[in-house]
């Protein structure tokens, strides 16, 4: 459900490998990769939670096999990307935390098109 980027460095916060369609979602421009890196240590506990929360485990293989289009998959990583657009974005600068703004809003509307389009950002469906 995310770029080739963000799933690295949401498989590097969580430790798991995400199997899902990744061809035409938006790429990470090199300035969104910075701010990313400043604020990793900062988004680790929560992204970890929104995988918690929505009963996600590390072990993204057969028989535990996670569908990226299903509730499961879409709404913890949606859970995931407010991680990295709140509060901790605030330690890049100005123009980082804008190309985060807006690669977060690119991302999630080709995902709400795309991937996850039964389970769409902020939906009812992914209220926790």
């Amino acid at each position: 459900m995310f770029s080739k980027s963000l799933a690295f460095y949401l498989c590097l916060t969580i430790g798991v490998t995400i199997h899902v369609s990744l061809q035409d979602t938006p790429d990470m421009p090199p300035i969104v990769a910075a701010c990313f890196d400043k604020i990793y240590p900062l988004t680790m506990q929560c992204v970890t939670q929104a995988y918690m929360d929505w009963n996600m485990t590390y072990n993204w293989e057969a028989p535990v096999y996670y569908d990226p289009k299903g509730q499961q998959a879409c709404c913890s990583g949606w859970q995931a990307f407010d991680c990295y657009e709140s509060g901790p974005v605030k330690k890049c600068n100005s123009s980082e935390q804008i190309a985060v703004k807006k690669f977060i809003a690119d991302t999630v509307d080709y995902e709400c098109k795309h991937d996850c389009i039964h389970y769409t950002y902020h939906s009812k469906q992914c209220d926790k």
